[in-house]
């Protein structure tokens, strides 16, 4: 089993918008500079945990997101945006071709999110099993 730990401001896997450009209607992403931070980090830190060669069978996947506390939270989880499937997006393209050779590897997928602890940084735990 791996395990890591992924130091930052977690971003979503942003949707795609639709725009007419000279008849034709052009696709793109709404993501932002943010989302290319969180990929790098998430590459970054998962290279430094990584197996020689990319796992290439069935695996789990576990994320756990902390996000950081607003002043005055309207429930006690995280339970507004970013939402928890753009989030999940995003990092597990961070681990393709690096932990996993494809996300499609991937048979089953927890994901939660929680507000960070005192003193903790915000970012995502990360944990990859295989499933022979």
């Amino acid at each position: 089993m791996l395990e890591f730990f992924v130091i930052g401001t977690p971003a979503p896997k942003g949707s795609h918008v639709g725009r007419m450009i000279n008849g034709r209607v052009a696709i793109f992403p709404t993501s932002s500079g943010a989302l290319k931070s969180w990929e790098r980090a998430v590459k970054i830190v998962a290279s430094a945990a990584a197996p020689k060669v990319p796992i290439d069978s069935p695996v789990s996947v576990e994320l756990e997101f902390v996000i950081r506390r607003p002043k005055k939270p309207k429930f006690s989880v995280p339970a507004t945006t970013p939402d928890i499937d753009k989030l999940a997006r995003a990092t597990l393209d961070g681990l393709s071709k690096i932990i996993i050779s494809d996300d499609a590897r991937i048979v089953a997928l927890k994901v939660s999110e929680r507000y960070q602890r005192d003193d903790e940084p915000t970012g995502c735990l990360i944990s990859v099993e295989e499933n022979i």
